[in-house]
């Protein structure tokens, strides 16, 4: 009420960057990093749910950083990425180690064996059973080994398909990455990318200095700085104009 009645008269900014909900944690505590609403000028900004004093457990004294702030730190990220000669072979690499080693697909194969062995055994039983009458609990003990068993196979199947993702995923990153706009981060900022963040970022981690670190879905993690700059400040670059076609 009393925020309301301070900003009355004046068109507050909407907050649609919904993609950092559930994303954020401070490096000092842990906690979840949530939306808090300026009472001033209705900025949005990032800070530790700890420092905020909305966990009843935790304390911590990591002041907040601002939205506009997180945002260049993202797309600097990008643009260092979009820079790094190496980076699309780095990705491959740590996808590659997905692969099913030899030893895992040895491991498959020894599965299917036994579970092949159990269906045998179970239909043994049960053919018995329909003669001499079964024994229930025989035949739960060789359904349950079987599950158990069939468990081990999907493992191995979310792994491929998780490997095949990624691959997607990959090939789609690095198309829209080639395309992120060049700037001098610390004269310009140019617009947030939601799309793309959405889709790579798993994790970040925020720390006191400004300091923050992205875990990616394609399993590395990056560092950046900035968040403690004021780079509302800094002029945005406007999208490069498109070229007509003769």
């Amino acid at each position: 009420m009393q925020n309301r009645g301070g900003n009355k008269g004046r068109k507050l900014k909407p907050h649609t960057r919904q993609e950092f909900f559930d994303v954020f944690h401070c490096s000092e505590c842990g906690s979840p990093v949530i939306h808090v609403r300026s009472s001033g000028d209705g900025s949005h900004y990032w800070r530790c749910k700890a420092s905020e004093k909305k966990n009843g457990i935790l304390s911590c004294k990591v002041r907040g950083f601002r939205e506009e702030s997180i945002e260049h730190t993202f797309m600097v990220m990008l643009q260092q990425m979009k820079n790094d000669e190496n980076l699309s072979n780095k990705l491959k690499e740590t996808i590659e180690g997905l692969n099913l080693t030899e030893t895992e697909k040895v491991k498959i194969g020894e599965v299917k064996e036994k579970m092949q062995q159990l269906y045998h055994q179970l239909y043994e039983i049960v053919e018995e059973g329909e003669k001499l009458g079964g024994d229930p609990k025989e035949i739960k003990t060789i359904t349950d080994q079987i599950v158990t068993l069939q468990n081990q196979i999907y493992e191995f199947e979310d792994k491929e398909q998780q490997r095949f993702q990624l691959v997607k995923d990959l090939d789609w990153f690095l198309k829209e990455v080639a395309e992120v706009q060049e700037f001098n981060s610390e004269k310009q900022r140019i617009e947030f990318q939601p799309d793309i963040f959405s889709r790579i970022v798993k994790r970040g981690t925020i720390f006191p200095d400004g300091r923050i670190a992205y875990d990616l879905i394609f399993g590395i993690q990056l560092e950046v700085a900035g968040a403690n700059q004021m780079v509302w400040k800094l002029k945005k670059k406007g999208k490069p104009r498109k070229r007509k076609k003769k």
